[in-house]
């Protein structure tokens, strides 16, 4: 009995494989703060070691006075000063460094509303656009710190994927339906979403659970048994007869003969199966004819009728 031809696979490369698998389907569950951590504090050293286009604190006070007071006294005071107070907004009470320079909420305010053109009102006059460009450049820089020479875009956000997320793309990638609702723990909501990067959390524990996953993951889609077996050969030595024995003596085709081999099948599947033998007759010719049949399991699954010959090899396959 054989089955169809083997391919070479080895223990050690079906381990790698294995364990390459399994790191796959960790890193695909959980977030990784270091490499960004790294990333952020990489770009901090390369903007310190280039040259900067942000004023100093005293600098950016004397712009404030100079050219960004004047035009809020021009154009916003009869709401936002000189003793009015509309929205709670007094621009005349910013006296200190930390007020005019550590206030980026409301400079983020007066930024959003005269871009909109909300401010000033319509009953007012607008601000002309060498006022809104100074006024942009004046929060941007000072106010906001944005250096236009090293931008920041922030820290990136390495995220994970949520229960729903990994159940498809193991079932995509593995061909494995993972139940990751009752696997894992449930995943952290923010803003009426569970696939926000920055509320995702993993924990000890969540680690933990993605390593088993992954490992059954890993069991369930690559086989423990190679899918080509290796070829499996019994000569007429081999074959037992009715009685237990193995005598090896030649079958004729005067006696009713039994014998039997056992073939273990190490994984489900179709197997071909080759016979192969010869007819030696005697001098004489003989008219006689013989049939043989084959059984697998009691299953009859072969059965030829032979010839006498002087000599005459034969295979036949299933």
């Amino acid at each position: 009995m054989e089955t169809r031809p083997p391919r070479a696979k080895t223990r050690s490369i079906k381990l790698i494989f294995g364990f390459g698998v399994v790191a796959g389907l960790v890193w695909a569950g959980a977030v990784l703060y270091r490499p960004a951590q790294s990333a952020a504090n990489s770009r901090q050293s390369d903007r310190a070691a280039k040259s900067s286009d942000l004023p100093s604190s005293d600098a950016a006070l004397s712009q404030f006075r100079q050219t960004v007071e004047p035009i809020l006294k021009d154009r916003c005071y009869d709401c936002h000063g000189d003793g009015e107070m509309s929205g709670g907004l007094a621009f005349d009470s910013l006296k200190t460094e930390d007020d005019i320079l550590r206030n980026p909420e409301l400079w983020y305010k007066v930024l959003r509303n005269t871009r909109a053109g909300i401010m000033p009102p319509k009953k007012k006059n607008h601000l002309t656009l060498d006022q809104q460009q100074a006024l942009e450049k004046w929060i941007e820089v000072a106010a906001f710190g944005l250096d236009p020479q090293n931008p920041d875009p922030g820290r990136v956000t390495m995220r994970r994927l949520n229960r729903a997320e990994y159940r498809n793309t193991i079932r995509d990638l593995m061909g494995v339906d993972f139940d990751t609702e009752s696997a894992f723990p449930s995943d952290d909501v923010g803003y009426g979403f569970d696939g926000i990067g920055d509320v995702q959390t993993i924990s000890p524990m969540r680690m933990e659970k993605f390593l088993e996953a992954a490992q059954f993951i890993v069991s369930k889609a690559v086989p423990v048994v190679p899918r080509a077996l290796s070829k499996q050969f019994a000569i007429g030595k081999d074959f037992r007869t009715a009685d237990g024995t193995k005598d090896g003596n030649k079958m004729t085709f005067y006696q009713h003969r039994e014998v039997s081999h056992t073939f273990r099948a190490l994984a489900a599947g179709d197997y071909r199966v080759v016979i192969s033998g010869n007819v030696d007759g005697v001098t004489r010719r003989d008219p006689q004819r013989c049939t043989v049949s084959v059984r697998s399991d009691g299953r009859e699954f072969f059965k030829n009728e032979y010839r006498w010959y002087d000599c005459e090899f034969f295979t036949d396959e299933r």
